[in-house]
């Protein structure tokens, strides 16, 4: 068997001093905070790109509903937007005639 020698690593990866008195280790504390909130970040963004985009302009809006399509419309524009489950664009014509109305969530 080969013998495992142990190795003392210096606490500084920049300077290799075992005080931590150059600062480094309050750089390393910024780092791991800073990588915290790019995890948030990035959490927010998946969420975000999740969301559906309006047929017309693009933009996005939340929790699309199928035939409760009463939702499903441009914040901007307030045109139909394609259920994406059945692939149906309901007008207001047909929204009134299911007894639903057409309204919309507000973006972030």
């Amino acid at each position: 068997m080969s013998k495992v020698e142990i190795i003392d690593l210096p606490c500084c990866p920049v300077c290799g001093c075992n005080s931590c008195d150059c600062g480094a280790k309050e750089y390393y504390d910024e780092v791991i905070r800073l990588q915290a909130k790019i995890e948030k970040l990035e959490e927010l963004l998946e969420k975000i790109l999740k969301r559906e985009a309006c047929t017309w302009c693009g933009g996005f809006f939340r929790y699309p509903k199928h035939i409760k399509c009463k939702k499903n419309e441009c914040p901007t524009h307030g045109y139909p937007v394609v259920c994406k489950p059945c692939g149906h664009d309901y007008t207001d014509k047909q929204l009134k005639e299911l007894g639903l109305e057409r309204a919309h969530y507000p973006l972030l």
